[in-house]
């Protein structure tokens, strides 16, 4: 009799931790409460930590622009205080406040359209950033630059792109954005390290 209840515990314990280890994030539905938040809507904020985010994620256009104004804002706070060139320096203060409203302005939309959006940036965004913290001086400024110019030149695409969107705002967000974006890729290429 005792040998059968110790086997019933241990069934049970066996049974009860099969289930709360089936329980894991891969076994919940994308968005659930206990779903680590890797999106939400416009208004939280927490920079210091990195997402992982899948790819439909990244194809989304309100994803793409939001990402990419982030990823150019801290790279250019980063420039104001690291770079050893005068031009770079204003450049990327231009660019810190250039984008802040752009941001706002997708975050919103995509808001209205119920879509979730990224408040912190993708890992292999903040990798990037991280590796442009160890650089300063000319090393900085060549790596910004290339980084800046690269994340631009997508930018334009994408943005070309949403600028024949059916969705007036988003058309709208890409028609009045894009010239900024371009003004900013402009600037950068005149800027010999």
């Amino acid at each position: 009799m005792r040998s059968k209840t110790i086997l019933i515990a241990l069934l049970s314990s066996v049974s009860l931790l099969a289930a709360c280890s089936g329980n894991s994030n891969n076994d919940r539905p994308k968005g659930s409460a206990n779903d680590t938040a890797t999106m939400a809507s416009a208004g939280s904020s927490n920079a210091d930590t990195a997402v992982n985010v899948t790819s439909s994620e990244e194809d989304n256009i309100y994803y793409k622009a939001v990402v990419f104004g982030m990823l150019q804002v801290e790279t250019a706070k980063l420039a104001i205080t690291q770079s050893s060139d005068p031009k770079v320096k204003v450049l990327a203060g231009t660019v810190v406040k250039d984008y802040r409203k752009p941001i706002a302005e997708i975050k919103k939309i995509a808001e209205d359209k119920g879509v979730r959006m990224p408040v912190i940036l993708p890992f292999s965004d903040q990798d990037r950033v991280t590796a442009l913290e160890k650089l300063k001086g000319k090393d900085f400024d060549k790596q910004y630059l290339r980084m800046l110019l690269s994340e631009h030149e997508k930018a334009v695409k994408f943005l070309t792109e949403a600028s024949n969107d059916s969705d007036a705002a988003t058309s709208a967000f890409a028609l009045n954005t894009l010239p900024v974006t371009e003004g900013h890729l402009k600037k950068a290429a005149t800027i010999k390290l």
